[in-house]
């Protein structure tokens, strides 16, 4: 189970994403607080590359990316580096916060679902706000229905419609539309998992 496991939370927003790894690897789980920019600066090196280093000093202060340059990059160069200081303090436990249980599973066809949003999104309130609801078929064989939904009182209402794999009850939850586009553009599979065990609850995708 060699992994690393990514979490970044904004207050409205959590991600986790879990990657397997090799190479000289503590004997225990160790927990490292690493600066936004520092990391999207590595992200953009990164992306030229088919591999990469991540080493942590002894004192577990600093973390080193180290990513090798394709074709031996300008000039001869070989390999770029990039240091950073970590931040200090514990991190809070994000796994209390991922919902365990759902009442409500929905599958949904990536590339429809980022459509629907889109266009909500042009009609959508200064917050953003776009209603998902979902309602299970009559007959356990055929498919359910989702509907997309946004309002504003100045430019009028849209609404789109879309045929999708429903498991429970029926539910409605509102979303920050432009979050939620945000993160389908970013998955490169072509089906999405939403899992909801009430309106009052997070969702999860």
């Amino acid at each position: 189970n060699s992994a690393v496991t990514m979490m970044s939370c904004d207050g409205a927003r959590l991600c986790v994403r879990t990657i397997p790894v090799t190479g000289d690897l503590p004997d225990s789980a160790l927990q490292l607080i690493m600066p936004r920019k520092q990391l999207n600066e590595f992200a953009n090196i990164i992306s030229d590359s088919d591999e990469a280093e991540i080493g942590i000093t002894p004192t577990a202060n600093q973390l080193i990316f180290r990513v090798k340059e394709k074709h031996n990059g300008y000039f001869g160069i070989q390999y770029t580096e990039i240091a950073s200081q970590l931040l200090a303090g514990p991190y809070p436990d994000f796994r209390r916060i991922i919902p365990t249980q759902s009442a409500t599973r929905v599958v949904i066809k990536r590339a429809e679902l980022a459509a629907a949003l889109e266009l909500a999104n042009v009609l959508a309130d200064k917050y953003h706000h776009v209603l998902i609801e979902v309602d299970p078929p009559e007959q356990k064989d055929k498919n359910g229905v989702m509907t997309v939904s946004a309002k504003n009182p100045l430019d009028g209402d849209s609404e789109q419609t879309l045929s999708v794999k429903v498991q429970g009850a029926a539910t409605e939850i509102w979303f920050n539309g432009e979050y939620l586009l945000e993160w389908v553009n970013l998955v490169a599979e072509d089906t999405i998992v939403l899992d909801s065990l009430s309106p009052r609850h997070p969702a999860l995708f």
